[in-house]
C-alpha cells in the first residue's frame, strides 16, 4: 500500500478490503489515528530522517555517497522496514464483528 496515495490507503483502512482478510478500522481507531497509519504506510519505503536514525543507532548516519554519474543509494538501514519498524495491527474477534 506503499504505492497508494495516502487517501485511498486512509479508505482501506477506514472500510477495509473485501475478500482479503482485511477488516474496517472505522469503529475501531480514531479518524486521526486511520490518517497516522495511512502516512505511516506511504512513507514505509522511504528513509529515515536524520534525526531518527541519531535516536536509533546512536550516531549521525554516513552521508550516501555515489561514484559520478550514478545515483546515491541510502545505506542499510535507512528505511522504516530495515531499521525494524513493522507495522502490526492485531485483530480480534471482536473487532470484526
Amino acid at each position: 500500500m506503499s504505492d497508494d496515495p495516502p487517501g485511498e490507503t486512509y479508505w482501506k483502512v477506514a472500510n477495509g478490503i473485501r475478500l482479503t482478510g482485511m477488516p474496517a478500522f472505522k469503529g475501531v481507531l480514531t479518524e486521526n489515528e486511520m490518517w497516522q497509519v495511512s502516512l505511516l504506510l506511504a512513507n514505509a519505503d522511504k528513509p529515515l530522517p536524520p534525526a531518527a536514525l541519531v535516536m536509533l543507532h546512536g550516531a549521525p548516519p554516513a552521508p550516501a555517497t555515489a561514484a559520478p554519474g550514478k545515483k546515491a543509494v541510502a545505506r542499510k538501514g535507512s528505511s522504516w522496514r530495515e531499521a525494524g519498524f513493522n507495522l502490526r495491527i492485531k485483530v480480534s474477534r471482536s473487532t470484526c464483528t
